[in-house]
C-alpha cells in the first residue's frame, strides 16, 4: 500500500513539473523513481545507476550548470527554483532507497 502511495506521489510530482522550462529533466527523474518503486526493483546495478544519475543532477544543479536552462527564477514556498529542485532530488533518492531496502 505504501509503495502505491509513493508511486502516485512521484507521478504527481512529475506531472506538476511539466510546465517547467527544464521539464524533461525533472519529469523523467520523478517517473523513473516512480517506476523503480512500483516495480520493487532490488537490482544493485539499476539502483546504483539511478543514485549516480541523481547525484550528478544534484552536483550540476548546485554548481549552477542547470541554471541556463531555466530562463526565469521564481519563489514558491520560500524556496527559489534551484532549491526546490534539490529538495525534489533528495525526496526521490530517499524514497527509492527506502522502498528498495524494505
Amino acid at each position: 500500500m505504501a509503495n502505491k502511495i509513493a508511486t502516485t506521489a512521484l507521478l504527481l510530482f512529475g506531472i506538476l513539473n511539466i510546465n517547467d522550462p527544464d521539464w524533461y529533466i525533472w519529469t523523467t527523474m520523478y517517473f523513473i523513481a516512480a517506476y523503480l518503486i512500483f516495480s520493487k526493483t532490488k537490482s544493485k546495478t539499476t539502483l546504483f545507476s539511478f543514485y549516480f544519475s541523481l547525484f550528478a543532477l544534484l552536483c550540476l544543479n548546485v554548481l549552477g550548470f542547470l541554471n541556463p536552462l531555466d530562463t526565469f527564477s521564481d519563489t514558491m514556498a520560500g524556496l527559489v527554483e534551484n532549491s526546490r529542485e534539490v529538495v525534489g532530488i533528495l525526496i526521490s533518492m530517499s524514497m527509492v532507497w527506502w522502498f528498495s531496502n524494505r
